[in-house]
């Protein structure tokens, strides 16, 4: 409901990641997108972010998206949509590498 999806827009999503279909909305599907709002702080710009990149849902809360934007958080990385992507779609080296080389434009 919250990503007000007209139905070529979720069929369009499902083609893409047809897993989602077995996703439960409330332990699933809704801590994640909540995830996403509550790092950018925005509703509006989480949705436009999760609909432009359907698999940003699909990825593990615990096992990979929260551990990840402590990390950002910790190495003192502005969080936007374009580093919630990379903490999302990277592997583990490409967001070592991403993480190391972020921090270095920051000193």
């Amino acid at each position: 409901q919250r990503l007000v999806l007209d139905d070529a827009a979720l069929s369009e999503m499902v083609q893409q990641m047809p897993p989602l279909l077995g996703c439960n909305i409330d332990t699933n599907l809704e801590p994640t997108l909540n995830f996403f709002i509550d790092a950018l702080g925005s509703e509006r710009e989480a949705l436009a972010l999760v609909k432009r990149s359907h698999t940003l849902l699909a990825r593990s809360l615990t096992k990979r998206l929260e551990p990840r934007l402590r990390d950002a958080r910790d190495a003192g990385i502005d969080i936007d949509a374009a580093c919630l992507t990379r903490l999302a779609k990277y592997t583990e080296e490409q967001w070592h590498v991403s993480l190391a080389s972020q921090m270095r434009k920051i000193k």
